[in-house]
């Protein structure tokens, strides 16, 4: 308006409009800038999977961290589950049908259901992991206590076990000589699951010193 009522110049009119397209591509690369920065801080915010309780926490506001590092330790809210190492041949027995409780430090007896069993071996201990879930009560998170349940099959004492010829098993009376059964799922220091006839004798007395072969002396 005023360029056409001749108060400012065409010369000045050009270099107004020249200065208000950089002021306009200044501010079209400063919303850019400014979206990029919020797109950036919303990489920067860790969300839940789930609802749960913060129990520990590893890095600090402003800390650097790569890819894959522990933040924080999150506790599941409302959904609790168990974990257990067991043997392979006690986790074989295990199913969703199995009568399960957890027995707490208060000698509490909560019902527990067989949710799924791992299909790996831990080569450290040879133990298998197991999960159950809370069928009614449950404990409070980080409780520990041990399960209980009932199996078809027996199981021998670990002082019973004898290792013979790098096998674990049993020394068993037949007749007069000492016989060794060998236990292929026995492992050192823990109970041994075995199937015997109702009739087999088991050596506890002086098993130690006993070979394969070996004469002995049957107390009636």
């Amino acid at each position: 308006q005023l360029a056409a009522k001749n108060f400012v110049s065409p010369d000045e009119l050009k270099e107004r409009q020249a200065l208000t397209s950089q002021d306009e591509a200044t501010l079209a690369l400063r919303k850019s800038e400014l979206d990029l920065a919020r797109r950036e801080l919303d990489r920067c915010t860790i969300k839940a999977p789930f609802a749960g309780w913060v129990t520990a926490r590893q890095a600090q506001l402003g800390q650097l961290a790569s890819l894959g590092s522990a933040l924080v330790q999150l506790v599941e809210d409302g959904h609790s589950e168990i974990s257990a190492q067991l043997d392979p041949s006690s986790a074989a027995q295990l199913s969703a049908q199995s009568a399960v409780v957890f027995v707490d430090e208060r000698q509490r007896r909560l019902a527990l259901t067989w949710l799924r069993t791992s299909a790996v071996i831990d080569p450290s201990n040879r133990q298998m992991e197991v999960r159950f879930s809370f069928t009614d009560t449950a404990a409070p998170a980080g409780s520990s206590g041990r399960i209980v349940w009932s199996r078809s099959s027996g199981l021998m004492p670990a002082e019973y076990l004898v290792r013979r010829d790098g096998n674990l098993g049993v020394l068993l009376a037949k007749g007069d000589r000492a016989r060794f059964h060998p236990l292929p799922d026995a492992d050192a220091g823990r109970p041994a699951e075995i199937d015997l006839p109702a009739q087999s004798l088991v050596i506890t007395e002086g098993q130690k010193r006993l070979n394969d072969g070996d004469r002995i002396a049957v107390k009636p």
